[in-house]
């Protein structure tokens, strides 16, 4: 039996360089952030928790149709691992599997086959990228 998969999707960034909420932007029929959703449960994700920051009511009101859950980095400036944390003090005390994801990343699809294996789809991605990274230096 496969074991349970939970994402935790990282948005608390704040978009000062953008100007606007990256994760509320347009992408398809639908925003950045709900693409992201949809491809994680699409690629056999159990469960969701994304990782906000207190000014994200807009974000909120755009997810609360879905079953994802919500974790707040309260903490302004920080570095990304407050935000893991946030998102990981959500999930069980022996989750099968956890899977990192960024919001501003909608185009991100996870590989066939990871649901049913997931540390095999890891190994082979991870596998993958040297193989393509060590091209690359010759």
């Amino acid at each position: 039996m496969p074991p349970t998969i939970y994402a935790i999707l990282l948005a608390a960034g704040r978009s000062t360089r953008m100007g606007q909420s990256k994760p509320l932007l347009p992408w398809g029929q639908s925003t950045v952030i709900e693409s992201c959703v949809d491809h994680l449960f699409c690629g056999g994700v159990q469960e969701v928790t994304v990782v906000l920051n207190p000014q994200s009511e807009s974000i909120m009101q755009t997810l609360a149709s879905t079953s994802v859950g919500i974790a707040i980095n309260d903490i302004p400036n920080c570095e990304m691992g407050v935000s893991i944390s946030r998102g990981a003090e959500q999930l069980p005390a022996a989750p099968g599997a956890i899977l990192l994801a960024l919001a501003d990343q909608p185009a991100v699809m996870l590989p066939n086959g990871f649901r049913s294996h997931p540390q095999q789809e890891f190994q082979r991605s991870v596998h993958c990228r040297q193989v393509e990274k060590a091209g690359r230096l010759r």
